[in-house]
């Protein structure tokens, strides 16, 4: 299951990965949906990721290094 999450999803990457046949990999995933009661057809839901800021604090102001 790791490595079908790990491809998002994807049968073919999957059962490469692993060395299986597609159709064990869409076997085994469906045994998994079984026991689980969980759709793993759906996305994922990930946080979005943080745009890029500068460094600075919280509020978002620049923070310089003091003179030495």
């Amino acid at each position: 299951m790791r490595s079908f999450l790990a491809y998002d999803g994807s049968w073919t990457r999957t059962a490469d990965a692993l060395h299986l046949h597609v159709n064990t990999v869409h076997y085994r995933i469906r045994r998994v949906e079984e026991i689980t009661g969980r759709d793993l057809s759906l996305p994922p839901r990930r946080p979005p990721r943080p745009a890029h800021r500068p460094p600075g604090d919280r509020a978002g102001r620049r923070v310089t290094c003091p003179a030495r």
